[in-house]
């Protein structure tokens, strides 16, 4: 509700004018008056209001005189005036000095009712301006962000970019963190956070991350999806968000930044001036323990998740965070948290642990109990080791020799923990002991113009497919067929085209020894570097990474 202040000389029109419509209405809220200019500023004080209606003519301070002074105070007010007189020199000082309409005493109701239509709609655009340029801002400042933390970005254009959005270039050290989200519990826990209470510096920091992490207006509606994400009910912005003001609430006047990456994870990083020491363990060994980790237990219990803080090192200089970055998210590709356990912290130098003593064998752990002892594992063989069994699986159920289909591999890269690794390969196993019509229990209960596309995509995902093309053969208009295709199978069909192109793909890498360019071309991408960008896509590594780690 925005407020609106009146100023009359005459106490009955400035008492009055709080009753002379309903304010609300308008999306107002009368929140005084005053009897003249001089006592109008000192009852605004320090929060002003949005409109002020005033008259002109009035002692010590006239209206005009009001609106000079209140402009230069709080430069988004806006104004309408009220006088007994008809003016000609006042209208054209009003004019000058932005008002919203002169209107004559006594007043016209109609006309104040539709002045202030005009105002709440010039208020709407400029709150819908400033949402947008907010967004802007974001999404330039996200990808500015990313570029910086992948290396292509050139020293020049950061610190150009970095200078327009605030982010600090002429630190002593930049030290990067990436967390990642393992599991999410049944609810977010932010309830449950505010409901535990505290004191000291943890209750400060709590209240910051719920802060950071309540939608704005009310609007509990996430913007983003999560497929296969422990963050499916929390914004992963919104996190990053409340993990910047944990960092923030926990060092008064310490500089970092959080924003979510495109694998869904969580960089920080944060900046040490030249005076600050950095923070070591006993060994002497820097580490990212406080605050971050404290700021990853509070933001796990916000999202009903464990958390992984695979620390990146510090560097002297902006292009080094490359590397860091790079050190951080290497160790997700490296290592497997198996067991349970809120917070991992990592970094890297940090070497995987013995076998479990009860698993003789990869397969044993995929297939046996859960893993009793939280540790780390190596990633590579317990992943080799759940290709075979569902290939395997697939075989002995009847399928194809060389498995068609990416839904094998793509997920393993989105797979952080052992124990979800067991359950992909079990629920492989399930699916494929319980055939093809496990995967569509109302079999082929598709239109007769939806199973046409799938068809296509099925046997002809190499030609040139479009809606548009295919709609004409079909007699349908392009969007009434590809909203029909998404009702009917969930998905939309250029998703579904690029992913049987991908399944056929990675097959071809795994089986064939084929070149990546001869292969993109055979499934569809003429385009060499869109091959590469549509698969890292859709299976999250490149065809390249999936060669070497699952390769024969």
């Amino acid at each position: 509700m925005r407020t609106v202040f009146f100023v009359d000389d005459e106490p009955l029109i400035a008492q009055g004018l709080s009753s002379i419509t309903d304010w609300e209405r308008y999306g107002l809220c009368p929140i005084g008056h005053a009897g003249d200019g001089i006592q109008a500023l000192e009852r605004l004080g320090e929060q002003g209001a949005d409109l002020v209606i005033t008259d002109i003519m009035m002692p010590r301070m006239n209206g005009l005189e009001l609106i000079e002074e209140l402009k230069r105070r709080y430069p988004r007010t806006r104004y309408i005036v009220l006088s007994g007189y008809e003016e000609f020199e006042y209208v054209k000082i009003g004019i000058r000095l932005g008002i919203e309409n002169y209107i004559l005493k006594p007043i016209n109701i109609e006309e104040l009712e539709a002045t202030l239509i005009r105002i709440g709609e010039v208020w709407e655009r400029e709150e819908l301006s400033f949402v947008r340029q907010e967004e802007d801002r974001r999404l330039l400042r996200g990808n500015v962000l990313a570029r910086w933390t992948e290396g292509t970005i050139e020293r020049e254009e950061l610190i150009q970019r970095a200078e327009l959005l605030g982010i600090p270039t002429d630190c002593a050290a930049y030290r990067v963190d990436v967390l990642r989200l393992l599991g999410c519990g049944a609810e977010p826990s932010a309830e449950r956070i505010s409901n535990e209470g505290g004191s000291g510096s943890h209750s400060t920091i709590r209240a910051a991350a719920e802060s950071a992490a309540a939608p704005e207006g009310g609007n509990a509606s996430a913007k983003a999806e999560f497929a296969d994400s422990p963050a499916d009910r929390l914004d992963l912005a919104r996190l990053a968000d409340s993990c910047e003001a944990l960092l923030l609430a926990a060092e008064p006047g310490a500089a970092a930044i959080c924003f979510a990456d495109a694998d869904d994870d969580i960089v920080c990083i944060r900046f040490r001036r030249a005076a600050e020491p950095p923070r070591a363990d006993p060994s002497g060994a820097s580490r990212p323990e406080e605050p971050l980790a404290e700021a990853a237990r509070e933001l796990g219990r916000l999202a009903g998740a464990a958390v992984w803080l695979a620390g990146g090192g510090e560097t002297p200089d902006i292009v080094g965070v490359r590397a860091c970055f790079a050190q951080a998210k290497g160790q997700f590709r490296r290592l497997l948290p198996a067991g349970e356990q809120p917070l991992w912290v990592t970094g890297p130098d940090t070497r995987p642990g013995p076998m479990p003593a009860s698993s003789r064998t990869w397969e044993e752990a995929l297939l046996g109990s859960r893993a009793e002892a939280a540790g780390l594992l190596p990633r590579r063989e317990p992943a080799n080791a759940a290709v075979r069994l569902m290939v395997e699986a697939v075989r002995e159920a009847g399928g194809p020799a060389e498995p068609d289909y990416a839904e094998l591999y793509a997920p393993l890269q989105r797979i952080s923990t052992l124990e979800q690794l067991r359950e992909h390969v079990r629920d492989t196993i399930r699916r494929a002991a319980a055939g093809p019509e496990a995967a569509n229990p109302e079999g082929a209960a598709h239109s007769a113009h939806v199973s046409f596309l799938l068809e296509r995509i099925r046997d002809h995902y190499a030609e040139e497919l479009s809606l548009k093309t295919l709609s004409q053969r079909l007699n349908l208009h392009p969007n009434y067929l590809g909203q029909l295709f998404q009702q009917e199978t969930g998905s939309n069909f250029s998703d579904a085209l690029n992913r049987r192109r991908i399944e056929r793909a990675t097959s071809l890498l795994l089986h064939t020894d084929r070149r990546t360019a001869e292969i993109g071309a055979e499934v569809g991408y003429l385009d060499n570097s869109y091959f590469y960008r549509q698969f890292k896509k859709y299976t999250g590594l490149s065809p390249t990474e999936l060669r070497q780690m699952y390769g024969d």
